[in-house]
């Protein structure tokens, strides 16, 4: 999930804290109170990401792929996240001379646990995944529900813009749902009437806010952030079952091994779709747009992105015919024998497929390149490609423990590490 969305999610949440905890006469005053609950919020719910610090240290591409939504991104080093953003809290109210009534401090520590615990939660609901619950569990978690950058969840603090405390905090959120807007306007990712009703719903919920007590505007916030994570959540579980009905009819040959769904933004109908497969000696992914609602938009009328520019993976046509549930974009075959044979002997490939959930190895230009379907959009390599061969980049020195998305790839020809075998 993008930063503004966790930022935004976390001064609703600082909010509604501060709104269902009493204060108490011996502590810090009603204001002071709300803006240390609501800063710590805001603050906390970005903790996480600075995992993207040691990649940038060592400017390794691979260490990002690796390390991003890596331990930061679990409940064990949330709840350290949690003590120390409370331990710095103290700190500050300690050097202000502020006096921390009971009730303040557990209000403080629970918003200090429960800021990183919600980023990760946020981030488990779209296709990059996170594994929360290392070191117990080190598989992957995908939750292929909501869109990197959803503006519905941007308007989710649309019914508390009035009662940020001040001007600064309301016109930086009020830029924002304009740049939200455009965008949903401009990428064409949403159809007409949806962007229409974008701006409409804004105005919407910014007059109820107005005339709602502050208790009800803050409920009616998270109504609107519950409601639109679990409205996705659920369609696709209802998209994955089509998908799975669809893959069985038209590949009978196929064994599926994991799809990849992602939504547009605002757009419950139109999901991107990646098929990951083997097909006798060769894995096999296919790409695609589906459409839940073909009678109203076809999949051939959804906009994705970059789906019909160029990528690095060197897609081929697929013999399946497209109609108005699925149009597909082309297929990338790699030799099972030759990934599994690279994953076995070349200590770059065993690290990039720790993370890769739709990986892909092909000769590009002069070079053997792997790749992560799921982010190519651009003909170049891009962040989730490598060269296997490189002499610009060593091996990763510290290899997390995650089980490889495919790890019944490795289970069948790659040699299996301890990290693995105790990840079970």
């Amino acid at each position: 999930m993008d930063n503004v969305t966790h930022t935004l999610i976390g001064v609703l949440a600082g909010e509604a804290i501060g709104t269902a905890t009493k204060s108490s006469y011996r502590g810090l005053l009603p204001s002071e109170r709300r803006n240390v609950l609501v800063t710590t919020m805001a603050i906390g719910s970005n903790l996480p990401d600075l995992d993207f610090l040691y990649s940038t240290v060592t400017g390794s591409k691979l260490d990002y792929l690796l390390h991003h939504r890596g331990h930061t991104h679990t409940f064990v080093v949330a709840l350290v996240i949690g003590v120390l953003l409370w331990a710095a809290c103290e700190l500050w109210a300690r050097r202000r001379k502020l006096s921390l009534a009971r009730i303040d401090r557990l209000s403080i520590l629970g918003a200090s646990l429960l800021a990183p615990t919600l980023h990760i939660l946020m981030d488990a609901t779209n296709n990059y995944g996170v594994h929360p619950w290392w070191p117990f569990d080190n598989r992957w978690l995908y939750g292929d529900s909501v869109f990197i950058v959803e503006p519905l969840l941007w308007a989710s603090i649309a019914p508390i813009w009035f009662l940020l405390r001040t001007k600064v905090a309301r016109v930086v959120v009020a830029l924002l749902w304009f740049i939200s807007i455009g965008l949903v306007f401009i990428t064409g990712m949403v159809p007409m009437p949806l962007a229409f009703a974008y701006p409409a719903l804004l105005a919407a919920l910014l007059y109820a806010g107005s005339r709602l007590r502050p208790s009800v505007a803050i409920a009616m916030g998270i109504a609107v952030w519950s409601s639109v994570t679990i409205g996705f959540m659920l369609q696709s579980a209802a998209v994955g079952r089509r998908v799975d009905t669809l893959a069985a009819r038209q590949f009978p040959q196929a064994r599926t091994l994991d799809r990849v769904l992602t939504p547009m933004p605002m757009n419950p109908i139109c999901w991107e779709l990646i098929l990951i497969q083997t097909e006798s000696d060769a894995l096999v992914l296919r790409r695609a747009m589906f459409s839940m609602a073909p009678q109203w938009l076809p999949a051939a009328s959804c906009r994705g992105r970059g789906l019909h520019g160029p990528v690095t993976a060197p897609l081929e046509p697929i013999a399946a015919p497209s109609t108005s549930v699925v149009q597909w974009h082309g297929e990338v075959r790699s030799s099972l024998q030759a990934l599994t044979s690279a994953w076995e002997q070349n200590c770059r490939v065993a690290a990039f497929m720790r993370f890769a959930r739709a990986p892909w190895l092909a000769r590009v230009g002069d070079s053997d390149v792997i790749g992560d379907l799921r982010y190519d959009r651009q003909a170049k390599l891009g962040f989730a490609e490598i060269e296997i061969e490189s002499d610009a980049e060593a091996c990763p020195h510290w290899v997390p423990p995650w089980v490889p998305p495919l790890q019944v790839l490795s289970g069948l020809h790659a040699p299996r590490t301890s990290a693995d075998r105790s990840s079970e």
